[in-house]
């Protein structure tokens, strides 16, 4: 008895941990999707100096709210995405790349790059499908159609047809997953 009432008590405690993830778990891919779009990997790659960006730097670099830009970087650097250092002088931190970070770089070709399937599966036409799934999952009508084609009405390719932006991000993500 002792013992079931302690795997309940830790099960509890795993679960009010847990419930956290669920509901801000879209945060990571908001968060890298935000910083691809700000090109935040390009800039840092590219600091004529080589050496960490501070975050005045890299605001100024990218066009971002130095305090929007903090948040984001700060979740980035705990989500292991971007490194927070020293700056040369010691006197400041800044921000370097690492290699989950150059694998968000939209502008770069090495054929590790996977920032354009992340843009993609970030899209409002990819997310809707998630974001309906309970209805799609709970209608007869749609038993058999994939929630895709129920949300959008048609099947992607004919839907990406139809719609030139997301057909040419459907192609770059589509290149960019060869390329690997």
């Amino acid at each position: 008895m002792e013992e079931n009432n302690k795997n309940l008590v830790d099960e509890e405690a795993k679960a009010s941990v847990e419930i956290w993830r669920y509901l801000f778990g879209f945060a990571d891919i908001a968060a890298a999707k935000c910083a691809i779009d700000l090109k935040v990997p390009e800039a840092l790659e590219n600091n004529p100096s080589s050496q960490p960006m501070t975050l005045t730097e890299l605001s100024s670099a990218t066009s971002a709210s130095p305090s929007h830009l903090h948040r984001i970087m700060r979740f980035l650097v705990h989500q292991g995405v971007f490194k927070e250092v020293p700056t040369k002088d010691g006197l400041a931190t800044g921000y370097t790349n690492t290699p989950l970070s150059r694998r968000m770089m939209i502008t770069k070709s090495d054929g590790k790059s996977l920032a354009p399937l992340l843009l993609l599966e970030t899209s409002p036409e990819m997310l809707a499908p998630w974001l309906k799934l309970s209805l799609v999952v709970s209608s007869p009508v749609n038993a058999s159609v994939p929630p895709f084609d129920a949300v959008h009405g048609k099947e992607l390719w004919s839907f990406a047809k139809d719609n030139p932006r997301h057909n040419e991000l459907f192609n770059e993500a589509m290149a960019c997953d060869a390329r690997r």
